[in-house]
């Protein structure tokens, strides 16, 4: 492999490896600092002490358009600890250590200097935390953080008044008013029309297009990107973004909005992580809109195909850079 360096490609982070015997070590640049560890796993610490051709390399991996330097938006005087995960991860924050305060008119106590709903239960002793509508329980707030099934909810949480700083949780509070509108909204389908020559779609895949069968059709998703992009043959492919279809006769566009979707789209499997594109369809087109609908989802479980950061795995495929030692 050409060159001293190693791009780790199914992460958006800047993550090399110098492959050089005499420096090998992995290099992280985000917020505006480089971090070095000797393992992928860490610990990660910041270093001035670089390599002359890193930011060599640093460019290279730049020019690409596939890496996030995650830029801070104002300057931060302490750089950021580092974290890895190879699974879908939540990172719970708070603005130091947690501030519990209560909850008029229940057991209940809320992390008030944290963005994310984090509640203490003071009957049963535990931590609770709502995460894309599903809740989920732990003794302490460093995990491990166990699914809380349906009806398992203490009852309190739907005592939480509607003048709560949380109360925005109540949407998720089975049996509570704001749960109960919720539902209903989530039965009306939600309808669009697009101007074809205004709507856009570029997709951006983590390294090349790799494309993985999709099991019981002739069909082929791209599992390297967020985008859901469908290969029905290789001058055919679709995708699917904001309620809208795209076609075009190349993985990398140039794509145009879809005025048809071939029916065989619609016999993806509930187990293949694109089938929520199923939900969507065109109902109508003029010369210069398209008419789509979203149908109403009772429930989808998928698993994350492409994570940010770190939180997809690191360590499958590596692209070497072409920076090279002076």
């Amino acid at each position: 492999m050409e060159g001293d360096y190693e791009r780790v490609v199914n992460t958006r982070a800047v993550l090399l490896l110098d492959t050089n015997v005499m420096y090998q070590a992995y290099y992280l640049y985000t917020a505006g600092s480089w971090y070095t560890s000797v393992s992928i796993e860490g610990p990660w610490a910041v270093t001035a002490f670089l390599p002359a051709d890193l930011n060599a390399a640093l460019e290279a991996a730049l020019k690409t358009g596939q890496v996030d330097p995650a830029l801070p938006r104002q300057p931060i005087t302490t750089p950021p600890v580092v974290f890895l995960a190879t699974t879908p991860t939540e990172l719970l924050e708070s603005t130091g250590v947690a501030n519990l305060e209560s909850v008029p008119g229940t057991d209940l106590l809320y992390v008030s200097n944290s963005s994310n709903a984090i509640f203490y239960y003071l009957d049963d002793t535990n931590y609770y935390v709502l995460i894309s509508g599903r809740w989920f329980k732990c003794p302490t707030l460093y995990g491990p953080w166990t699914y809380v099934a349906k009806g398992q909810l203490p009852a309190d949480f739907a005592k939480i008044p509607p003048s709560s700083e949380k109360s925005n949780v109540l949407l998720s509070v089975p049996g509570t008013p704001q749960a109960q509108e919720a539902a209903i909204a989530a039965t009306i389908p939600q309808t669009a029309t697009i101007h074809r020559e205004k709507a856009t779609l570029t997709v951006a895949y983590i390294g090349g297009p790799s494309f993985v069968a999709i099991p019981g059709t002739s069909l082929f998703y791209a599992s390297n990107t967020a985008t859901p992009v469908i290969m029905v043959n290789s001058k055919l492919y679709y995708a699917c973004q904001g309620g809208v279809w795209f076609v075009a006769n190349n993985s990398y566009g140039p794509w145009a909005v879809a005025t048809t979707v071939p029916a065989i789209i619609y016999s993806i499997p509930p187990s293949c992580p694109i089938y929520y594109t199923t939900y969507v369809y065109v109902y109508g087109f003029t010369p210069n809109v398209v008419m789509s609908v979203t149908l109403p989802v009772t429930w989808v479980w998928f698993t994350p195909r492409v994570a940010p950061s770190f939180m997809a795995p690191v360590t499958i495929m590596r692209r070497s850079l072409s920076a090279r030692r002076t």
